[in-house]
């Protein structure tokens, strides 16, 4: 069995170099901050929370940018649930129940391999880059935290998300 050092060093050299994967949870923002903390009070003494611990309403002022997707194999997932924040970047086909393939493709390749780092590490974390590849936008950067959520605090069926996009 690999440990977490092994899988995170793995999990960082699999990447581009613009695209970082934090394990560490490296962050300052304010509202990821928030979202992690509720997640994890969440989820208490457990592995992970299950989606049934997760209400809209105690974090409604985060909702515009949180994004839930469906785990369906390891490296299989499908768009669960798109903040209007998110949704406003996307193109129109990318509803509830989506593949992600129908993103375009470098966001749906960050979103894949954030996601897919959160299935190998079977804990939150964070990415990051400092390039933004939303076009017509005039945003410098991103920053997602990941969450894991289980119904049987084994098997992670959908994990949660929280985007925040930052200018100049």
């Amino acid at each position: 069995m690999l440990n977490r050092d092994t899988i995170t060093n793995l999990i960082l050299n699999d990447y581009p170099n613009d695209f970082l994967i934090d394990p560490e949870l490296d962050t300052r923002n304010p509202d990821l901050l928030e979202f992690l903390s509720y997640c994890t009070r969440q989820r208490g003494e457990r592995k992970f929370a299950g989606r049934g611990d997760i209400h809209p309403r105690d974090i409604l002022r985060l909702l515009p940018k949180i994004h839930m997707h469906d785990v369906e194999g390891d490296s299989t997932f499908r768009i669960r649930l798109i903040g209007t924040r998110i949704e406003a970047f996307l193109p129109r086909q990318s509803n509830p129940g989506s593949a992600l393939e129908v993103l375009p493709s470098m966001i749906y390749s960050r979103l894949q391999h954030g996601l897919e780092a959160v299935m190998k590490l079977r804990a939150p974390l964070r990415t990051t880059s400092q390039k933004s590849v939303i076009a017509g936008h005039d945003y410098k950067g991103v920053e997602t935290i990941f969450v894991p959520l289980s119904d049987n605090d084994t098997d992670i069926n959908i994990i949660i998300a929280i985007t925040s996009f930052s200018k100049g």
